[in-house]
């Protein structure tokens, strides 16, 4: 995969270059309160705090914040003819005395929010001592005084050869102008121009428009979009989150299993890490037994964070190779493991220390939920009834192993002690308990479902995950396959006990399935980049103190939002993880059969949702992740329902106008619009097999414009050429380009269809 640096070397190599413009937000800097919004948040909690402003209400402040820009800039669109203003023309629109106060602050705390990217900082420095000038360029309202200042302080190495900030020269990127005074007081060509940028429109496509090379190093389109979805479900700024994630797109291979880990797993297990940590010192706990598998990286994780003493050990005991052994044999104990998800015959029969009998070979595969449903079940149960001593006398062997195994490994029941487990319902650490008597014995858990309530009555038993989103927790309860598989990566899990030469115990895995296999370079690259996140928040301080509890609140959003409501490319690079069944055999984590009988069932993400709440429909009982399935076959339908929907919102357009084309069977369309809200329309139709044609803007009328290097053309050029079909990328201004659309190109020689979000015209 190529990195952000092998692109941009690429874009050295490509033709002559003499000078490079670099963007500076987002792209050379990173705020450390994340956002420009959370930013904006941090700044009205001070200034609430210093008493320049009154109101405690922080989000009011970012409307009025918001307001005053918007004001400031048409003011100076009336005034001068354009809309590029300074921090002193915003707060000159501010309602109150404070105004000059906050401007003052506002500056102040930009300063001290600015984090370097010092991966880009450091080839910046390597090309300037090749003899390139580096110039930057930044549509922004402060000073570019400010920004020398940062530079000459913070990365003295980088000598900065001019800063053209859109606020002082009255242009800017967005507009095209801020290139064209560069390029005329430089007096450099275009092309022989590197332009760096992480936005699609202002660094790249304007720059391009303005005949300049250009490199974009974006933040990553499902990154902003997880970002939008995560502040929906649990609105908090933590400081620090949002720079280490951006701050990764620069040390990223740009594997799949790069972008899954650092946007949604490393952050929360860090999170989890440092908690574990705060917890068991403040406890007087000195030994952190984590259970295996999902603990071994979490183990890891607080292992390479410094400046504690826990000791922190793994443990091979699983729900199977506990459950059993921990309790006294009867029939009933069959109840639970007939609703375990995807427990074979093979399982049981293995776990009770039995062989199968030929005449059921074939159905040793079979879960124990479907074999209940059989006249076969009752044989079973029959025969399981005359081989009671059997099972009872190696049960009681495996309990004595198991006993022996936690002994060897250094388990006591002292206060002392902790054991972590992953999370659900606490039946594992139940068993521990009930099995060895660690009544002293601290428990840790990440999330918990309803059931672990009762485990906590009886044990010491701390979550991670707040109370208040016990919700959440029951939907992670309910598929915990997804973080299961990422978490356990290549290590096996634990059947049983065996004793070894020497007299020791030993665990007996069970046989990874060969499609498991085949992913171990994704779960291998998964789990060292959950590792390397976790160093550089360590190098950073991040979160030393531990989270707090609206912070952890925050954390399970994280990853109740993959969970609950998968975007497509993120289903689609977790789909084919394998679900070990027995006997080396797996499944997918979404079939294709069950996205298709999703799609006979219904016919939007909106249904698909609906079924979710009901609850009653067969399919739910079949698929092991159904929010995944459900974004497969309806694409980034599942964002507009529940807790992320929204009302008047742009990210409808995309997939409403997907779903239209394939309901008509369209393979291709032009596409007017070529602005941001464009841009994500024409990749998600490509990326499902609709071909773009042609793309209309009436930017186009004042000059060359280029969108995804396809020319975009005008809407009269588009009439001259017959085009048929039309897709509008718009929401806001959809009615007016109808209606464009119609007076200029559907006549009697040439009927056009125009899908909008709305429907077909």
């Amino acid at each position: 995969m190529m990195n952000y640096l092998s692109k941009l070397d690429g874009a050295l190599q490509a033709q002559p270059i003499r000078a490079i413009s670099c963007d500076v937000f987002d792209t050379l800097i990173f705020r450390h309160a994340g956002t420009v919004e959370q930013f904006w948040q941090q700044l009205a909690v001070q200034a609430y705090q210093l008493g320049i402003l009154c109101n405690d209400d922080h989000e009011a402040f970012i409307e009025y914040r918001k307001e005053a820009e918007s004001t400031a800039r048409r003011q100076m669109m009336q005034r001068e003819g354009h809309r590029e203003v300074r921090l002193e023309h915003i707060y000159a629109c501010w309602s109150s005395a404070q105004g000059e106060q906050l401007a003052q602050l506002e500056q102040q705390l930009e300063y001290n929010n600015w984090r370097l990217n010092p991966v880009l900082v450091e080839w910046l420095a390597s090309q300037q001592q090749r003899g390139l000038p580096i110039v930057l360029l930044s549509d922004m309202y402060l000073p570019a005084s400010l920004l020398q200042r940062f530079f000459s302080t913070k990365a003295p190495q980088l000598l900065l050869h001019r800063i053209y900030v859109s606020g002082e020269y009255r242009a800017s990127k967005q507009d095209g102008g801020l290139y064209q005074r560069l390029l005329a007081e430089q007096q450099w060509s275009p092309a022989s121009v590197l332009h760096i940028g992480d936005d699609k429109i202002t660094d790249l496509q304007m720059a391009k428009a303005s005949g300049l090379s250009a490199c974009h190093v974006g933040l990553g389109d499902d990154y902003l979009a997880q970002l939008k979805y995560e502040q929906r479900l649990f609105p908090l700024a933590i400081p620090g989150l949002e720079r280490l994630r951006r701050q990764w797109r620069w040390l990223s291979d740009g594997s799949a299993s790069s972008g899954i880990a650092s946007h949604v797993y490393a952050p929360v297990l860090y999170a989890f890490a440092r908690w574990l940590i705060v917890r068991c010192q403040q406890q007087g706990i000195t030994t952190l037994f984590c259970l295996l598998r999902e603990g071994d990286v979490i183990a890891r994780l607080v292992a390479q964070i410094p400046g504690h003493t826990l000791t922190v050990k793994t443990l091979a005991v699983s729900r199977r190779s506990s459950l059993l052994p921990s309790r006294e044999w009867s029939l009933e104990l069959l109840h639970p493991l007939c609703q375990r998800r995807g427990y074979t015959l093979a399982e049981l029969l293995e776990d009770l220390g039995l062989e199968c009998s030929p005449v059921w070979f074939q159905h040793r595969l079979c879960t124990l939920s479907a074999l209940v449903q059989t006249p076969l079940w009752l044989e079973v149960l029959s025969w399981l009834e005359t081989v009671q001593p059997q099972i009872v006398a190696h049960l009681q062997q495996q309990r004595q192993w198991l006993l022996q195994y936690l002994v060897q490994q250094g388990v006591t029941n002292a206060p002392e002690i902790a054991i972590l487990d992953w999370g659900c319902g606490g039946s594992l650490l139940q068993n521990l308990h009930q099995l060895a008597g660690l009544d002293d014995v601290t428990y840790f858990m990440f999330y918990a479902s309803q059931r672990a309530s009762r485990v906590a009555l009886g044990q010491k038993l701390q979550v991670f995950q707040p109370a208040a989103c016990k919700g959440w927790a029951s939907q992670l309860a309910a598929y915990p396959e997804v973080s299961e598989i990422l978490l356990n990566g290549v290590l096996n899990s634990t059947r049983s006990y065996q004793r070894v030469d020497g007299g020791g115990i030993a665990p007996v895995g069970v046989l990874r399935p060969d499609e498991s296999i085949r992913h171990d370079v994704y779960l291998d690259n998964f789990t060292k980049t959950v590792l390397h996140w976790g160093k550089l928040a360590t190098e950073t301080g991040w979160l030393e103190q531990g989270p707090s509890l609206s912070e952890r609140h925050h954390f399970v959003a994280i990853l109740y939002r993959l969970i609950a409501y998968p975007m497509w490319q993120e289903a689609c690079i977790l789909a084919d993880l394998p679900i070990p069944l027995t006997a080396g055999e797996s499944n997918p984590l979404v079939s294709q059969r069950d996205i298709m009988l999703l799609k006979e069932s219904v016919g939007s993400g909106e249904q698909a949702y609906q079924l979710l709440l009901d609850g009653v429909n067969p399919i739910l009982q079949t698929c092991f992740w159904y929010p995944g399935t459900a974004a497969l076959a309806f694409p980034d339908q599942l964002q507009l329902c529940g807790e992320l929907a929204t009302y008047q919102d742009d990210e409808k357009v995309a997939p409403v106008l997907l779903q239209l084309l394939q309901e008509k069977n369209k393979v291709e369309t032009a596409l007017y619009g070529a602005g941001d809200l464009g841009l994500r329309v024409y990749e998600l139709l490509t990326k499902h097999g609709i071909r773009v044609t042609h793309i209309i803007d009436r930017r186009a009328e004042h000059g060359s414009l280029y969108m995804n290097d396809i020319k975009v053309i005008t809407l009269a050029e588009a009439s001259n050429l017959k085009l048929r079909t039309y897709s509008v990328a718009s929401r806001a201004f959809c009615n007016e380009m109808v209606k464009a659309i119609k007076s200029t190109c559907d006549n009697a020689s040439c009927v056009v269809e125009i899908f909008t979000y709305k429907g077909c015209v």
